[in-house]
């Protein structure tokens, strides 16, 4: 009652800190049809003043909307602010009718990549940004302690907590960078190396790409993915374990296995990855020809990939990444149709 327009916000539990002194009112029973102001919600129960059974950390609190264009968005919904593009900005959240923004605790990919989907954008190489460089928000500061995993669908599916009073400022507003770009399943790229044939090898899964974990990699399966990317016959390929191009996103699959026979990476078997920090692929090109377009690929070739707690088979052989999703399993073999 304060507030008397759309997009008022009621905050419970001291949310700007605990007051100090007496506390008036309790039980309050307001109706806007009815009552104009505050005292006349507490006249209607004949409630005394002072009468109560609280303490300052029960102390009430408002958030008022001065600009009802921001009133009409839905509990949830989600905008960018500050960014140069649509891509990018400070992350704001609707609860209410009122937009307040997150606390950058534990703010990290996984929370953007869910951003970036919720939004309808790609979520490949979604970043997230902590450092302020979209400005301070205003009005409250919503949440904090985010820990996503990637696969929800909104935002406010992943756990998270309210900050603690005096943990947080605006400086502290997180954002993300979303891109236009969707790999597909089974997609390979070579990372932060210094020629263009030389990296950190990447796959791509669920629109977004996971490193590769060095455990079984060796020259066999360098010189797949050589191939895989264009460099002819894969011939002189290098692997170079323990990250010798840096760590890179999350590990998407480990224990590597490929045939000489091979096309294709994603002819090789793979086993469930784990959250550790284990050495990521390096596979080098340099000794190879200069690349030529990507050979066609006629036979079914496929990765399994361990995800979402069940395996999936990921084929191309039309060229075109496919998933399904099947029992467990050990070898490629067993994905064929």
């Amino acid at each position: 009652m304060l507030c008397v327009t759309p997009g008022s916000l009621a905050l419970r539990n001291a949310f700007f800190g605990q007051g100090t002194g007496a506390i008036f009112l309790d039980d309050a029973n307001c109706s806007p049809q009815n009552h104009s102001t505050l005292i006349e919600c507490f006249a209607s129960i004949d409630a005394s003043v002072g009468d109560h059974d609280c303490q300052h950390r029960e102390d009430a609190s408002v958030v008022c909307s001065s600009d009802c264009e921001d009133c009409n968005c839905t509990n949830g919904d989600l905008r960018l602010r500050g960014g140069a593009t649509e891509l990018e900005g400070r992350v704001e959240v609707c609860i209410n009718g009122v937009w307040g923004t997150i606390c950058r605790n534990f703010w990290d990919g996984p929370d953007a990549a869910v951003v970036c989907k919720q939004l309808g954008l790609a979520q490949t190489d979604a970043a997230a940004v902590t450092d302020g460089r979209f400005g301070a928000g205003t009005g409250v500061i919503l949440w904090n302690n985010f820990l996503c995993r990637g696969t929800e669908e909104a935002l406010l599916e992943c756990y998270h907590e309210r900050p603690q009073n005096g943990t947080c400022s605006h400086l502290q507003d997180v954002g993300v960078r979303c891109s236009r770009f969707v790999c597909n399943n089974g997609d390979i790229r070579l990372a932060d190396g210094p020629y263009d044939s030389d990296g950190r090898l990447e796959i791509c899964f669920d629109q977004r790409y996971g490193a590769i974990c060095d455990n079984g990699f060796g020259s066999t399966e360098a010189a797949i993915a050589c191939r895989q990317l264009g460099y002819n016959d894969g011939q002189g390929a290098i692997a170079l374990p323990n990250g010798f191009f840096g760590f890179g996103p999350p590990i998407t699959t480990s224990r590597v296995s490929c045939t000489a026979r091979s096309q294709h990476s994603q002819n090789a078997s793979t086993t469930p990855t784990v959250s550790v920090s284990p050495p990521k692929l390096c596979p080098s090109c340099a000794n190879q020809a200069t690349p030529v377009a990507p050979m066609e690929i006629s036979d079914w070739l496929a990765v399994l990939i361990h995800t979402k707690g069940e395996w999936r088979c990921v084929s191309t052989a039309t060229g075109a990444a496919s998933v399904r999703s099947v029992g467990p399993i050990s070898t490629p073999s067993q994905c064929a149709p």
